[in-house]
């Protein structure tokens, strides 16, 4: 849980610095309609790539992989000013975060049992929100205009690597049970796509919906 706050403000703390840097005067504002619906982007590719990465190489190798893509995303704001870069920067950080709460709540869904599961997942989105508040403090104590928030918001993505460094591994999963076999003439499971979710309960992806434009837009 330390590594994802540190990296979630880390991350809050990018799309603040971003922001001050595109509203400056002199920055012509089509650069900023370019450059920041970028994270949105590529958290919708981190949502959908994330998935087979977990079954082949596990929670914890691609929890170090997101780690390492956020933190090369972060020192790029630090070492260059160059707009279409920072496309590609705000790509992989959006990237990153949307893989790093699949990758998070696929394993706590995993490890938790039945009767602290809910609590476990509050602790969790607790994390994540309590995150997004200290990074708004930490803004405000370096200073929206300093040349220094953008190295202070990649040393605490680095700092999300302590508990790596310290030889701290993940709890082992519970063995998962083997499915039993399908009784002849079954109808199999299958993956049900946008439209056809929409069909089944229209009120519930609508909700979805305006939730993932407020929580992009904060």
């Amino acid at each position: 849980m330390a590594s994802v706050c540190l990296a979630c403000i880390g991350s809050a703390m990018l799309t603040t610095a971003v922001s001050f840097h595109l509203g400056k005067p002199g920055v012509d504002p089509d650069i900023g309609q370019i450059v920041m619906p970028a994270y949105p982007v590529g958290f919708l590719i981190g949502c959908l790539m994330t998935r087979p990465l977990v079954a082949r190489y596990g929670h914890e190798r691609n929890f170090l992989l997101i780690l390492t893509t956020a933190l090369l995303s972060a020192l790029g704001f630090v070492f260059t000013d160059f707009m279409p870069g920072w496309f590609c920067f705000r790509l992989l950080g959006g990237m990153s975060m949307a893989s790093m709460f699949v990758v998070c709540e696929s394993w706590i869904n995993l490890y938790a049992e039945q009767h602290n599961r809910g609590a476990m997942f509050s602790i969790y989105m607790l994390t994540t929100a309590i995150a997004v508040l200290l990074a708004q403090i930490l803004v405000a104590l370096v200073g929206p205009q300093s040349p220094h928030l953008f190295l202070v918001a990649t040393a605490t993505v680095l700092l999300a690597f302590t508990p790596n460094f310290a030889g701290l591994r993940w709890p082992t999963l519970p063995p998962v049970p083997a499915e039993p076999a399908p009784a002849p003439g079954a109808k199999t499971d299958r993956r049900l796509g946008p439209l056809a979710l929409f069909r089944l309960a229209p009120v519930t992806v609508v909700a979805i919906f305006q939730a993932g434009i407020t929580n992009m837009n904060i």
